[in-house]
């Protein structure tokens, strides 16, 4: 039996696959799609931006945990190495194109595991 994780996955962000999301928060999404008028799927859709926000976030724990503080916590800092913005990439999804913006380091050390370097389709 493996322990792989499929680049992209739930599971490799970090959070449980099936039922395990809570149905409140989908719910409260739906809500807040329908009454701002945001279609479910498409260009600009919530599917669309929901998969941009978990994979942003992802990669921003990736970083935390790669330069061993978070961001913002320089009292902890215990490197010299520091963020050093984003880089925009399109990722292939299962919904369609999503724009995200990949965070750097400043010696160019980080590898991003959600989305590795040079991949265009994540599943």
């Amino acid at each position: 039996m493996s322990n792989d994780v499929e680049v992209g996955s739930p599971s490799a962000a970090g959070v449980g696959g099936g039922g395990d999301l809570d149905v409140r928060i989908a719910r409260e999404l739906l809500e807040t799609a329908r009454d701002t008028g945001v279609s479910l799927t498409g260009p600009g859709g919530l599917l669309r931006q929901v998969t941009k926000t978990v994979l942003e976030a992802a990669l921003n724990a990736e970083l935390d945990e790669h330069l061993g503080y978070e961001k913002g916590d320089r009292e902890e800092k215990i490197t010299m190495n520091e963020r050093n913005g984003t880089s925009p990439k399109t990722v292939v999804t299962d919904i369609g194109d999503v724009r995200i913006s990949v965070p750097r380091d400043r010696e160019g050390t980080f590898t991003p595991l959600i989305v590795p370097k040079h991949a265009r389709r994540i599943e």
